[in-house]
């Protein structure tokens, strides 16, 4: 993880049997740190985080739930980092109701995908590299995954930013008024 890892995530990880090892100052740097730590550990099995078909597959999941519970609903709202859960949910609901729309949403300060879907082609978001900060931290990834971008341009209907004061208000919110905290 991020050296910049909430505190809480760190702790749930850990609670789960997790041995968590944090290095870098962002996703990306994370990652490569991790790639190190694999070479030295042949034994630990590598499980992508969001650029992967059987990933995507899996959290489609959450697509074919939202559909079960909600069928009549026809807008969903998916977070984006890396671009697996919405590649996942997309593929999902589309299949199930091909006129339902997709919005997805970018934390401002990493705007990579809101960029590529607005340019239609990939990009890398350097303010990422250079330290930028999120209170959405799980979403702060400096470029999409390849495959998931593909997903995207076919099947998102819409991707927009949002600042941090937006992001803290809806945590409030949900907070306050859902009674949910995660």
């Amino acid at each position: 993880m991020p050296e910049a890892a909430s505190t809480a995530k760190v702790q749930v990880t850990a609670g789960y049997g997790g041995k968590v090892i944090q290095k870098g100052e962002n996703f990306d740097e994370a990652e490569k740190a991790m790639e190190e730590e694999l070479r030295s550990h042949p034994e630990w099995i590598y499980v992508p985080t969001f650029n992967d078909p059987l990933i995507i597959a899996g959290q489609g999941t959450i697509g074919i739930e939202i559909h079960e519970s909600l069928p009549e609903i026809d807008v969903v709202v998916v977070p984006i980092g890396g671009g697996g859960l919405i590649s996942g949910v997309s593929v999902a609901l589309k299949k199930l109701k091909s006129n339902i729309r997709i919005i997805g949403v970018n934390a401002e300060s990493c705007p990579s995908t809101y960029q590529a879907f607005c340019d239609h082609h990939k990009i890398e978001a350097e303010r990422v590299n250079k330290g930028s900060h999120t209170i959405a931290d799980g979403i702060a990834v400096k470029s999409p995954g390849d495959l998931n971008l593909q997903i995207i341009f076919d099947l998102v209907d819409e991707v927009v930013f949002v600042s941090e004061d937006e992001i803290a208000l809806s945590i409030a919110l949900l907070a306050e008024r859902g009674k949910i905290v995660a």
